[in-house]
Parts: C-alpha cells; structure tokens; sequence
C-alpha cells in the first residue's frame, strides 16, 4: 500500500460548507428556546393573552422539541436524515413565519409547537450527517464545532432576543424576534439541498 493511501484525507471545501450550514440550523433551533423569552409580555399585551396562555408561548415549543427529540432521531435511520433535516427546517421555518405573523394568541401558540416538532426533528440529523459528510479525521473537530455552537444556541438567547427588540430594525416589535430565524433556516436548507448527497452515505 503506498504512502498517500495511509495518510490522512483533508475535509473539501465543499464539505465544510455542508457541515456548517448544518451547524448554523442546529444554532438557530436552539437559540429559540431562550430567544422569545423577553418578547414575552410585549406579545401578551398585544394579543391579549392570559398569564397561562403566556407560559405556553415557551412551553408549546419546548414540549415537543423535549418530547420528539429522541424518537426522530431514530426516524433519520429509516427515512434518511437529510430528507428529515429539510423537512425540519422547512416546518421550523414555517412556524417561525406564523408566529411572527400570528393575529391571535391561539395561532402563535400552534405556530410556536410547528416550530418545536420541527427543531426535534432537524435537530438529532445535524450531527449524524456531519460524521456521513466529512472524512473520519475531521470528524472529532466537527463534533467540537457542534458543542460550541450547541453551547452559544442555549445562552445566547436572551441576549440576541434583546437586541433584536432593543433595535427593532423594521418597527415590527416582538414578531422579529419570530421571523428573523427565517433567513438563516432558508440559507441552510438550501446549501444542504446542493451539497448533501440524497441518501446521505456518500461524502462530497
């Protein structure tokens, strides 16, 4: 066996740009347990809500992200976790959009639970598909990627939460704090789109 057979194969650029788009859904998924938390009144005033109507603004989230977390990750083996990772992202980017445009507090409630079952679902294939799309020694370093953006997700929250409101770039209020994860959900789903192969066991 020659020498160039043993050494290690560096990661391509385009795999790198698959795993972080990977990483920036997982980023926006997490951040938005915490992110809504100072938006909170200024959404019950607006829409009306009760103080147990406005616990399930982070409760209809949490649930079924907690809940769904574990089983759908198991669905990724069956049905292919890049088809489950698009289809994640897809419904968390719908139900950031029906929140942030909701009229009543009922909508933002079952917009908020689109969004939990979505981030559940997307969430246990990012990593799955890191350790498929990079070569066995880029591995470890993903993986080290993943807990720190894992990390900035979970804390992060109020911080950007209050900036957003805080800046109110576009005089929406509370609802920016809903449709801002769209961008970026748009972004990852698209380059995961181009460059993820379809059944998710072959690298770039």
């Amino acid at each position: 066996m020659s020498l160039l057979h043993t050494l290690p194969q560096p990661a391509t650029k385009a795999q790198w740009i698959a795993v972080w788009a990977l990483l920036i859904a997982a980023f926006v998924s997490l951040l938005d347990v915490t992110v809504v938390n100072l938006a909170v009144p200024s959404i019950a005033r607006d829409l009306g809500a009760t103080g147990t109507q406005s616990q399930w603004i982070l409760l209809a989230y949490l649930v079924p992200f907690a809940a769904l977390l574990l089983p759908l990750g198991r669905f990724g083996d069956v049905l292919g976790r890049r088809r489950l990772f698009l289809i994640g992202v897809l419904a968390f980017a719908i139900g950031g959009l029906g929140a942030g445009t909701a009229q009543n507090i009922a909508t933002l409630i079952i917009a908020r639970t689109c969004q939990g079952i979505g981030a559940a679902t997307m969430m246990p294939q990012v990593l799955a598909l890191t350790q498929v799309i990079l070569p066995p020694e880029q591995r470890r370093r993903a993986v080290g990627y993943f807990g720190m953006v894992s990390a900035l997700g979970a804390i992060a929250g109020p911080i950007v939460g209050g900036l957003i409101l805080t800046v109110d770039p576009f005089g929406l209020g509370w609802r920016m704090v809903f449709l801002a994860a769209l961008t970026p959900c748009v972004l990852s789903a698209a380059v995961v789109s181009v460059y993820v192969p379809r059944d998710a066991t072959r690298t770039l």
